[in-house]
Parts: C-alpha cells; structure tokens; sequence
C-alpha cells in the first residue's frame, strides 16, 4: 500500500481535491464571485455551486458557458457537463 493510497483512504486526497477544485473555481470566476459562491460536490458532471444570495446566482448563471468553459480547460478529468447552483449560508 503506498502513501498516496492511504492519504485517499483517510480522506486527505478527497480534502485536497476540494482544495483544488476551490482554487480553480476561484480562478474561473473571480475574486468578486469566488467570495460569494462555494464549489460543492461533481455529480454526474454538474457541479453544484453554493452561493450567498439570488444575484450571485444570477451572475453565475449568465457567465455559465464561459465559467464552464475555463473549468472544463483546467480540470478535464472532471468531465463537467453544467453547473447547477443553490443558495446556502456560505461561512
């Protein structure tokens, strides 16, 4: 059993998986969004988005082909089909 396998076993490979893919998503949407809104779980290849309010939702919504579109290009593997988003208390 190697290292990398026990990491993902404890949950450290699903921890730095999110950590990415919160970075990424930052760098897709900008500070000003990335502030309001969280990257949730990949299902099926929708992303779920969390995010504080109905105009960020908003905003997500009519930059979705371009959000995507940077997503796809830096996380190919994540076979991202769409986004989906959902207001949630963001902390």
């Amino acid at each position: 059993v190697s290292v990398r396998q026990l990491m993902m076993r404890s949950g450290y490979g699903q921890t730095e998986a999110a950590e990415n893919l919160q970075q990424v998503w930052a760098s897709a949407v900008g500070p000003q969004l990335a502030e309001r809104s969280r990257p949730g779980n990949i299902s099926r290849g929708i992303l779920t988005v969390h995010v504080a309010d109905s105009p960020t939702m908003q905003e997500i919504s009519f930059s979705k082909r371009a959000i995507l579109k940077k997503l796809v290009a830096a996380i190919p593997e994540a076979n991202l089909k769409d986004i989906r988003t959902r207001i949630t208390h963001l902390e």
